[in-house]
């Protein structure tokens, strides 16, 4: 097992990973693909929590460059002890902010060439936070669950609201959803802390007609 593949697996032990260490890295795999495939170079792992998919992305990816973005102190507290040990301290940084802020940083706004999202929010949300990190020609790659795969992007118009439109589709499994971002992101996006998930901008229920304003919009 590889020491990259060892820090999974305690990830899974700590509850940091849900599934099994074997099915993580599969996924992650896949991922790193789509990175690669896209040529991205620099990239960011929204809601890295136990390192999937950004620690095998980033060991796949050698001459990359990563941010792992998680809130939750406890696995940015891992992730950072990981990326030490793993001597990935000088290309793969670790952010325990929410993402929405980070996003509006200007160090750090619409910079990357990909953004990799794990079960990271809702459509709506993925979308509007992981716009905020990617640059025009950049992608976005979701992984999505097997019955909504595809489906849950049709929001044409709501995704071009953010930059963004449906690039690609892979039917796995695993299943993934790539947005390139095709314009910039207009400044009053993402919305302040907590609002992308509690105010989304449309429903997943309804994407093809929902578009959701009010006054936390701005």
């Amino acid at each position: 097992m590889l020491p990259v593949e060892q820090w999974i697996d305690r990830a899974h032990e700590l509850g940091l990973v849900g599934e099994p260490t074997e099915k993580a890295l599969e996924h992650s795999r896949a991922f790193s693909a789509l990175v690669r495939r896209y040529g991205a170079e620099r990239w960011v792992d929204l809601g890295s929590g136990g390192g999937i998919p950004g620690l095998i992305v980033a060991l796949e990816l050698p001459a990359s460059e990563g941010l792992l973005v998680d809130a939750r102190q406890r696995r940015a507290a891992f992730l950072t002890e990981a990326v030490r040990a793993l001597n990935w301290s000088a290309r793969v940084r670790i952010a325990a902010e929410r993402g929405e802020v980070l996003a509006r940083s200007k160090e750090i706004r619409e910079r990357a060439d990909a953004v990799v999202a794990r079960g990271f929010g809702a459509p709506p949300v993925t979308a509007e936070i992981g716009s905020g990190f990617v640059r025009v020609g950049g992608v976005i790659v979701v992984s999505d669950p097997p019955e909504g795969a595809g489906r849950r992007w049709s929001a044409s118009e709501q995704l071009a609201r953010l930059g963004l439109v449906v690039a690609e589709v892979v039917v796995g499994p695993p299943h993934f959803t790539v947005l390139r971002k095709v314009a910039p992101l207009a400044g009053q996006y993402p919305r302040r802390s907590g609002i992308p998930e509690r105010r989304p901008l449309w429903s997943e229920e309804r994407s093809s007609t929902t578009l959701r304003v009010g006054r936390d919009d701005v």
